[in-house]
């Protein structure tokens, strides 16, 4: 399990603190969406192209095709339901539901 900043916890045995289920399905597509594609050297091919999100030129369908093909990575079932973003200041927030084999998650992420 990772906190809020992407630490990992620890239970109350100061052991590593694990997940399971919809909680590991929502944690694995909030890490793979906020990480820029190739920046991870044990699977290149994770993330999304920051591309979508960076610069003045922002186009909401190429993030929306970005995060749809980052959830078809986790499960190729994935469908993505919602898709919404707001931007304040110089950062964007990111809100979608998809539903797949995995079950029904709503994520979020701040670029």
């Amino acid at each position: 399990a990772l906190d809020a900043q992407g630490d990992v916890l620890l239970n109350s045995s100061r052991d590593i603190a694990m997940i399971e289920g919809a909680d590991l399905v929502r944690q694995t597509v909030e890490r793979v969406v906020g990480t820029q594609k190739g920046e991870w050297f044990l699977n290149r091919q994770e993330g999304i192209s920051f591309a979508a999100v960076l610069g003045k030129r922002f186009e909401p369908e190429q993030l929306k095709n970005e995060i749809a093909l980052a959830l078809k990575s986790v499960d190729s079932t994935f469908l993505l339901e919602t898709f919404t973003h707001e931007t304040q200041d110089r950062s964007l927030r990111v809100t979608f539901a998809a539903t797949g084999q995995a079950g029904r998650i709503a994520a979020s992420n701040t670029y």
